[in-house]
């Protein structure tokens, strides 16, 4: 369930095995160290402890993540948007629904690990309140980079602050 309708034409549900091909379709492209089909499978077949979605814009998925929910906390494991798709704030929608059913599951953090490379991610994360809090050594097998370790509480107001203009963005694109 949503925190709020997404506008036409798009579409957030939980993630299916018939959505995986198509995922990983995205995922090869996107990502330079992608995870496997299996390993969407498993996050698939348990929903008692992971909420894989995707986020379908009219008939194709042009966006999809992976969250935790471990006691108090929501991880975020996965966010990726469809190269067509950047820009129009389907990661954040991502990010949002993320945080948001986290926070209706009495989660209070959120915890996440990103690249130093990748700005437009941290920017986005910045917005939500997340900070960094440490380094991941050499944490992607690819190139070796470091994964920033970032965390934020859970702030409710701050989720109804963004989605007013998170829904404007989506009905203009």
């Amino acid at each position: 369930m949503l925190a709020l309708p997404l506008p036409t034409p798009y579409y957030l549900r939980r993630m299916e095995t018939a959505d995986i091909p198509a995922v990983m379709a995205i995922e090869q492209v996107a990502k330079s160290s992608p995870w496997t089909a299996e390993a969407y499978q498993v996050e698939v077949d348990n929903p008692q402890y992971s909420l894989p979605m995707v986020l379908w814009a009219g008939t194709e998925i042009a966006g999809y993540m992976v969250s935790w929910l471990i006691v108090d906390e929501v991880q975020i494991a996965t966010i990726v948007t469809a190269e067509k798709w950047r820009g129009r704030g389907l990661g954040e929608t991502l990010l949002y629904h993320a945080l948001w059913h986290g926070g209706q599951h009495k989660a209070t953090t959120a915890i996440l690990e990103v690249r130093p490379s990748n700005l437009i991610a941290q920017n986005l994360y910045h917005k939500y309140g997340f900070r960094e809090v440490g380094r991941r050594q050499k944490y992607y097998r690819d190139n070796g980079e470091d994964a920033l370790l970032m965390t934020a509480d859970l702030n409710p107001d701050l989720l109804e602050q963004h989605w007013t203009n998170l829904e404007q963005r989506l009905n203009s694109g």
